[in-house]
């Protein structure tokens, strides 16, 4: 029978599979490591909404890099770190800041803090696969479904025909998908070179 496991194994355990890549193990660690890092906000900033879009702000900073941490315990310090200098920033710039500004006083629509900062680290690595494409392919996608124009509109602006634009943008998906799974991969494996 194997020794049941402590908190802080489980938590390493959790890191290392978010490190990886997999998303289930990355929302564990965000929840986990959510409330520490806003108990931190808070206890400077006194604002409520205020430390929440700090905190969000701290995680989505740090979690793009996560394959370079080492441990769940220098994650933790670079959090608390990212966390604090947040703070100081956000009190530096009050200073120069009308302090009879209106602020809403209800509560804002839409997804929660950790929802926003998972998107955040989902779109720098769709950025970074769109990156690697080819201009051609960066170019129908960005026409298509960025700007919303038809295959026609398209070929038009391309210069090329309808089936020639349908038949790119089939090919720029195919390949988005195996780069997005590239990054995916190498942003949790270890031969990722540090920033």
């Amino acid at each position: 029978m194997s020794p049941a496991l402590t908190r802080d194994d489980a938590a390493d355990q959790v890191f290392w599979r978010a490190r990886t890549g997999e998303r289930a193990a990355l929302e564990t660690l965000i929840r986990s490591e959510w409330p520490r890092i806003h108990r931190i906000i808070s206890a400077e900033m006194g604002d409520r909404m205020e430390a929440e879009d700090l905190t969000q702000e701290a995680f989505a900073r740090v979690l793009p890099r996560l394959a370079s941490f080492e441990s769940i315990g220098s994650l933790r310090a670079y959090l608390s770190q990212v966390a604090r200098n947040l703070v100081r920033d956000r009190w530096r710039r009050r200073r120069f800041v009308d302090p009879h500004t209106e602020v809403a006083d209800h509560p804002i629509e839409g997804p929660g803090p950790e929802a926003l900062a998972l998107a955040g680290i989902e779109g720098e690595m769709l950025h970074s696969a769109l990156e690697r494409l080819p201009e051609d392919y960066r170019t129908v996608l960005r026409l298509r479904l960025s700007d919303g124009l038809s295959s026609a509109e398209t070929a038009a602006r391309m210069r090329r025909s309808d089936a020639a634009v349908r038949q790119l943008q089939h090919r720029a998906l195919v390949q988005l998908r195996e780069e997005y799974t590239a990054v995916v991969v190498g942003a949790g494996g270890s031969d990722v070179v540090d920033a």
